[in-house]
């Protein structure tokens, strides 16, 4: 976590803010820059990370360019708050799959309780379905994908508990 702020701590001082910053700013802006990138090296969801790295090589080419023509500057500028909020995304995230990782461990076996189940690595499920016969209660859990969240790995399948116990275990294939 220590690496996240202070690749932000970089940008927030060595972001050009206006056109008339001094070379003394730019001199800073490599170095953020390279805290940057190793955050998003180790940011946990994919398209955020190819975003800040996309936005990185793009302020690195207009870096070269602001030296020689101050009216770069702006532009620049606006790519580094574009790196700050990617940044501040990755940071989000990252809590995300921490809290994730911390509550869901461990995998599922037949006969747990849905308490424990809720504490393996399928956690939450999408939607559970209840069926009441006469002295039993089933439960049908349901964990469909989710695109955006597919970077925690979480498990997609089917859960079925009867009295409260997981008795059988369905899960997706992965092609």
């Amino acid at each position: 976590m220590q690496l996240w702020v202070a690749a932000i701590f970089l940008l927030l001082l060595g972001a050009p803010a206006v056109a008339d910053e001094t070379a003394a700013a730019l001199s800073r802006v490599p170095a953020a820059l390279d805290g940057a990138e190793a955050a998003f090296a180790s940011c946990p969801q994919p398209e955020t990370a190819i975003r800040g790295r996309k936005a990185v090589l793009d302020a690195r080419a207009f870096l070269a360019a602001a030296r020689t023509n101050p009216g770069v500057m702006l532009i620049l500028n606006e790519k580094m708050e574009l790196i700050r909020s990617v940044l501040e995304t990755c940071v989000q995230f990252k809590k995300i799959a921490e809290e994730y990782r911390s509550k869901c461990q461990g995998e599922v076996r037949l006969g747990m309780s849905a308490a424990q189940v809720r504490q393996s690595l399928w956690c939450e499920p999408t939607k559970i379905m209840t069926t009441e016969t006469p002295g039993h209660r089933r439960e049908e859990w349901i964990y469909t994908a989710n695109p955006r969240a597919a970077w925690l790995g979480r498990p997609e399948g089917f859960l079925y508990f009867t009295d409260g116990k997981l008795t059988s275990i369905e899960r997706a294939a992965t092609p």
